[in-house]
């Protein structure tokens, strides 16, 4: 039981620790805060980290239109994405891909992500790129490339847009 510290499973298949999942745990694993500030923060985030997970099941496939095999396929478009990050490929190269439609990519993904393949996208190269800031040594142009932009200036507007703040105020203030 729980009680003498055995893991418990809330359902019978196992889900994958996203992005977002991913950097909710290192933001608690590395909190430098102390005191009631560190307490407030950790049961924040244990709370974020219990919300994503809750979404990630919240999302039956039976609760979508789209039918098992098709749903099947929009999850191989995002195991796709997940792991060619860095690749830029059209949304009709997926959708061939991946044996489907333009219009049914569109509206498949949306449906089962609750966000466009592109918006999934950009947001796990804004997740990376943040976690490479934050745990890495590298360059701003080094993170860009890495994340899959050529253009930095690109890539710092882009960061800027998602998060509020560019990568190098990002990196100045992680200095402090």
């Amino acid at each position: 039981t729980m009680e003498q510290g055995n893991m418990q499973l809330m359902l019978p298949q196992h889900f994958m620790i996203t992005q977002e999942m991913y950097y909710t745990i290192h933001e608690i694993l590395n909190c430098k805060r102390t005191g009631i500030y560190k307490k407030m923060f950790l049961e924040a985030r244990s709370i974020e980290l219990l919300l994503l997970q809750l979404e990630q099941i919240s999302t039956p496939e039976d609760q979508t239109s789209l039918s098992k095999y098709d749903c099947e396929k929009m999850h191989a478009v995002r195991d796709f994405i997940e792991q060619h990050i860095a690749e830029s490929y059209s949304r009709i190269d997926l959708a061939h891909r991946f044996g489907t439609n333009e219009y049914a990519l569109k509206k498949g993904f949306k449906e089962i992500f609750n966000t466009t393949v592109f918006g999934y996208w950009s947001n796990l190269k804004m997740q990376n790129a943040r976690k490479l800031i934050l745990e890495e040594s590298l360059h701003i142009n080094e993170i860009a490339l890495t994340v899959g932009y050529k253009n930095p200036r690109h890539f710092s507007t882009a960061f800027k847009k998602h998060f509020g703040h560019t990568p190098t105020e990002l990196k100045n203030f992680m200095k402090r």
